[in-house]
């Protein structure tokens, strides 16, 4: 058996303002007693593509193939809280992220293009960028979890400048997953 890598495209939030704010934003959603992961605050991106388990010959052809990624440095805005999947179900507390030029849904595009075809499928997927803060584990204090969501909706985290897009390799462990930057698509100027 090949050895495989679970990896996946993803944009890093990596201005420190921000950053600060999710991390408090979590600490506020932790002090409801929900049972909630929270995504560790260097592990905080917006995932582009979940790519999964890919063979080391087929993340080679990955590599070679979004080189034709193609996108000038951008700014998205970092903003509300919400979940998924909605409703009285809370699986996923997410920050929003507004794109008004579409730059994300561009790229998004560009990159279903080039991975369909090596396997890669869109399927019907709708692509909504976010940034995960946390995973709900179990309806423990669900309500006061919804209660504080509600409160959050509307906060403001600030304006990230996307210059970079990364493969990452991410390795599953009982602590939570490490994130490893091992390809770099960088912005043209």
């Amino acid at each position: 058996m090949s050895e495989t890598i679970r990896s996946f495209i993803a944009i890093d939030i990596k201005k420190k303002e921000i950053i600060d704010k999710m991390v408090k934003i979590q600490e506020e959603l932790l002090s409801t007693g929900g049972d909630i992961k929270l995504v560790e605050k260097e592990n905080l991106h917006i995932t582009l593509w979940f790519l999964g388990d890919v063979s080391l010959q087929i993340l080679k052809k990955i590599f070679e193939s979004v080189e034709k990624v193609s996108f000038e440095p951008f700014k998205l805005t970092l903003s509300k809280i919400g979940y998924f999947p909605g409703g009285n179900r809370i699986n996923v507390i997410w920050v929003g992220v507004q794109d008004e030029l579409y730059n994300l849904r561009k790229i998004f595009y560009q990159l279903s293009e080039i991975l369909d075809p090596l396997g890669f499928k869109l399927e019907g997927k709708d692509f909504t960028p976010h940034v995960t803060l946390c995973r709900v584990k179990s309806s423990r204090n669900k309500d006061r979890l919804l209660d504080k969501i509600k409160e959050l909706s509307n906060i403001e985290f600030g304006v990230e400048e996307v210059t970079e897009i990364f493969i990452k390799k991410s390795t599953l462990t009982p602590k939570g997953p490490i994130y490893e930057n091992i390809y770099t698509i960088r912005g043209k100027k």
